[in-house]
Parts: structure tokens; C-alpha cells; sequence
């Protein structure tokens, strides 16, 4: 399954964002893409995925980071019969 995210955020050439997800019993931050710091993609592919947690994450040059207010996204996913 590939799950596609797109957010509309200005940002500048030192700050970008990034996603930050937990499934399986994982957690990880994946940077998301932009060709002009206003626009952000990112598609993710997973296998036999049951459920997804995310938050939006902005990042800034030496590590800092601003995680997206209010509560996590949850997504559950049921499989066709």
C-alpha cells in the first residue's frame, strides 16, 4: 500500500518538514519533498500495514524541531474481502 501525504506550508531554505509516523511498533521521522519550500510531498510504501499514527514535523538546520499541534492522526486500515 503507498499512502501519499501533501501539505501547503511556506517555509525558507533552512527549515523543512518532514513526517514522523508509528506502525508496527516503529517509530520514524521521514523528510518530505518540496520544489519550491511551499509545497510538501511525500509517498510512503508499506506491506501488510493494519494502522498508521503521524504528525507533521518542522525541522531546522542544527537539529531543532516543531512537532504539529493537537492530537496525532490515526489512520486503521481494513483489508477487502
Amino acid at each position: 500500500m503507498i499512502i501519499q501525504f501533501h501539505i501547503h506550508y511556506k517555509t525558507n531554505n533552512k527549515t523543512f518538514i518532514a513526517i514522523q509516523y508509528f506502525s508496527e511498533g516503529k517509530t520514524q521521522t521521514v523528510q518530505m519533498l518540496s520544489y519550491d519550500n511551499e509545497n510538501w510531498i511525500l509517498s510512503l510504501e508499506f506491506e501488510n500495514i493494519t494502522s498508521i499514527q503521524y504528525k507533521y514535523v518542522l525541522q531546522e538546520q542544527g537539529n531543532h524541531s516543531t512537532f504539529e499541534w493537537g492530537k496525532t492522526v490515526i489512520f486503521i486500515f481494513q483489508m477487502k474481502i
